[in-house]
This record gives C-alpha cells, sequence and structure tokens, in this order.
C-alpha cells in the first residue's frame, strides 16, 4: 500500500524530480487514501464530469486530485530534510542534554591511526553524561569501512549518517538509538498517575532513556512546536519527579515571532483558592446552593390541607427561591399525597433527598440538576498547551466541572504543585468527600 501511495504521488507530480522532500509554501497533488486509494477532486461534480478519468499504472481510477499547500513547517515536520535543517536538528541533540561541535577538529584513535574530523564538515555530537560522541557524516562521504571501525562500542565515536533523503525524523531517530535510547511508538500516549491526576503525553519523538545505576528508567518524550515554553514550567518540573522528561523544540521559522508574542502576553489573571467542603452531607447541600448565590430558609413548617377538615403540618429542610419558581427541600422520604398538595395548591415545588441512601457524588449531581447546572461525575480532560501543541500533554482528573460557575468539584486529590494549572484554566479547585 505504500509503495502503490507513493506510485500514485509520483504520477501525480510528474514534474517534480524529488518527491522525498517537501519545503514550505511548495504545492504538490497527493491522492487520497479511500477504497482502493482513490484520489479526491477539489473540482465541483460538474467540472470533474467533463474531464477523462486518468487511470494509475496500479489500474485504480484517479479523478483530477486536490492540491495541497504547505502552510507551516509544523505541518511537515516528519518531512524536512534532516541536512538541510541542520540548526533544528542541533536544537533537538542540544535538547536532548547533549552538546553539538562544528568547530575545530575531532582525533579518534583507531589502534595505531588517528582519525581526525573538522568539525565544520562532519559537526560532533557529544553527550557529557555517558561521555559518549557521534560523528555525523552530512554528506555520506566516509568509507563503509572505516564508518565500520568507528562504530565498533569500544571506539565511543559512532558514525550518523545523514545524507540527502534522510529526514529529521529519521535522523533523530538514528541519534536517539546511537545515544542507547529505546525508542516508543508514537501513535500511543505515555500515561502517568499521581494521586487523583493522570497524565498522558505525545511527542514527535518517545524514547526510553538507558538505564542508570540506582536510578529508576526515564522517558523522553520531544516535541516540535511553533512557540517556546507550550507546556508551563512546573508541569514540566512535575513529570520530571515521576520520570517523564519533556523537551520542547521550537521551529527556526518560529522561533523569533514567537519570542515577540510570548513577550508581548500579559499574565493571566485567575482564583488562586482550594476549597474543602465538610462531609456532612446536608452541608454539601447548604455549600452548593450558597455557590450559586441562592439563599435559602431552613426548618420551616408549612400547613398542608389534604381534605376538608384534614390539614398536615410539616417541616422543610430547606426552602428557597430559582428561577421564579418556590423549591422545598425534604432529607427524608415524602408522603405521596403531601408532596401532590404542596405542588398543586400551594404551588411549590418537592424535592425528595435521601441523604441516607444517595452517596455524595449522587446528591451533588441531583442539586446540580435541580439548579440548572448538567455537570456530570466524569473523566475531565486538560489540554496542557493551546493550538498547535494541544495534544501533547493531556491532565485528567474525575469530578464536576460546572457549567454554570468557574469551579472544579472533585473527591480525588490534585497535587498541591498542580494547583495552578487548574487556576490558570480558571477554574476554583473544591474538594467534597
Amino acid at each position: 500500500k505504500v509503495a502503490q501511495y507513493y506510485s500514485l504521488a509520483k504520477d501525480l507530480n510528474p514534474e517534480r524530480k524529488d518527491c522525498d522532500t517537501l519545503l514550505e509554501g511548495e504545492t504538490i497533488r497527493l491522492p487520497t487514501v479511500g477504497t482502493g486509494l482513490q484520489s479526491a477532486s477539489a473540482e465541483s461534480a460538474k467540472s470533474a464530469s467533463d474531464k477523462q478519468t486518468p487511470v494509475s499504472s496500479a489500474g485504480t481510477a484517479r479523478k483530477p486530485p486536490i492540491e495541497v499547500k504547505t502552510t507551516s513547517p509544523l505541518d511537515t515536520r516528519q518531512a524536512l530534510g534532516a541536512k538541510e535543517n541542520m540548526a533544528l536538528f542541533a536544537s533537538v541533540v542540544e535538547a536532548l542534554g547533549n552538546e553539538i561541535q562544528q568547530s575545530g577538529e575531532e582525533i579518534v584513535a583507531l589502534g595505531e591511526e588517528n582519525i581526525r574530523f573538522e568539525r565544520s564538515a562532519y559537526p560532533v555530537v557529544y553527550n557529557p553524561t555517558l561521555r559518549q560522541k557521534l560523528v555525523i557524516d552530512p554528506e555520506g562521504k566516509i568509507p563503509a569501512s572505516l564508518k565500520s571501525r568507528l562504530n565498533d562500542p569500544r571506539i565511543g565515536a559512532q558514525v550518523l549518517p545523514n545524507a540527502n533523503g534522510l529526514s529529521i525524523q529519521e535522523a533523530v531517530g538514528q541519534l536517539l538509538a546511537g545515544l542507547g535510547y529505546q525508542s516508543l511508538p508514537t501513535d500511543r500516549p505515555i500515561m502517568i498517575q499521581e494521586e487523583g491526576v493522570a497524565f498522558e503525553a505525545k511527542g514527535n519523538w518517545m524514547a526510553l532513556a538507558p538505564t542508570v545505576s540506582n536510578k529508576p528508567q526515564e522517558v523522553l518524550v520531544i516535541n516540535l512546536t511553533e512557540r517556546p515554553n507550550e507546556t508551563p514550567e512546573y508541569l514540566k518540573a512535575e513529570l520530571a519527579k515521576k520520570g517523564l522528561q519533556l523537551r520542547e523544540v521550537v521551529l527556526p521559522t518560529a522561533a523569533k515571532a514567537a519570542t515577540a508574542t510570548v513577550a508581548n502576553e500579559q499574565p493571566k489573571t485567575s482564583p488562586s483558592q482550594v476549597k474543602n467542603w465538610p462531609r456532612d452531607k446536608q452541608e454539601i447541600v447548604d455549600a452548593l446552593l450558597l455557590s450559586y448565590g441562592v439563599t435559602f430558609g431552613t426548618a420551616e413548617s408549612l400547613s398542608i390541607k389534604l381534605s376538608d377538615g384534614l390539614r398536615v403540618d410539616t417541616r422543610t429542610d430547606r426552602v428557597f427561591e430559582t428561577a421564579g419558581q418556590r423549591t422545598a427541600l425534604f432529607f427524608r422520604a415524602m408522603d405521596p399525597d403531601i408532596r401532590k398538595s404542596l405542588q398543586e395548591q400551594q404551588g411549590i415545588k418537592t424535592i425528595e433527598l435521601d441523604l441516607r441512601s444517595l452517596s455524595s457524588r449522587e446528591l451533588i449531581a441531583r442539586v446540580l440538576s435541580l439548579l440548572g447546572d448538567q455537570a456530570a461525575y466524569l473523566e475531565h480532560r486538560f489540554t496542557a498547551a493551546p493550538d498547535s501543541a494541544r495534544d501533547q500533554v493531556t491532565v485528567k482528573v474525575w469530578g464536576f466541572q460546572l457549567t454554570k460557575k468557574p469551579i472544579f468539584l472533585t473527591d480525588r486529590q490534585i497535587p498541591p504543585p498542580l494547583h495552578r494549572f487548574f487556576f490558570e484554566k480558571g477554574l476554583e479547585i473544591v474538594y467534597f468527600q
């Protein structure tokens, strides 16, 4: 299928000599994946019917193709050539905690011989922790026999081919392998649980770091981005405690504009409160009502006429008005005749909340529904970064995110260093039991 798709792409772009590299601003035509790898049409049905449908060498019918124009280097990062984007490659190298040396001379001892590399032609990646070196071969000119000798682990100077046709994605993958990292699939997120919060992280490159004595093995996630510091530093630090190292590399074409944008941004104003509601269920009901600005009466007596000569005096637990409707809450089961009389004769909406049978979650959901807020207790996903990096880091936590108030109500413990994350989302954290 890959070979067929590649053949179709070449057939659709006969004017291009090199179909392996796509630069920003270039326009190409792409087949779309459907039944039998058909290409789609960007023209109207009328104009398409006026043209003869070409047939590919594989025998698949094709319609006139859609033209796709690249608008951002981030959209084509996997197709970026490593050789043509050495500055970006160098940024990834440095994000890994390595040094890239591009001046002076590198001397590698091979038995009785010394191999001399001009670093301007053969940049050297040096890992100070592992004391390991990688020699980049941009033109693929190092002879195979010499390359084989240099790749001997005892020499400590592996050759990293970086010739024409190698994408930045592939080059970084080879770099990670050369440094002893074990690549992980990029289509599945890394998941970490801390107290009541779960994290998901995805990246352009994900890998297990080399094992270090007396330390848990770390996971590395690297992302190309158009804006610096899209993921908050305090969130990176919290994840680093759990062995997840996040690295962001700003694309060179976006770095200057992004720096200016960040400099002009104003700090967000947000609530900075954490509240703890009491365990008592009656007090939870009171706290919810007060959160919505509802004032209420307690232990109010009502006299209810059931029939001529028969009345019943009863006590309400809470009485209030909302949306022009007088409402009475009873924290116990009500006699059906009394409830009917209250609603039909006195126009009082009657709600029964059996506190003994309802859990705190069920009670809160009932009261929220009564107040016109349909928030449900479920897993909420908050992205750590906006726009282009929305899926890189996701924070997941269970609770009620109120729709009419900036409150996140939860019975799961959120680590204190992450309170700021919710505050920056404009949410007040409220704990219930």
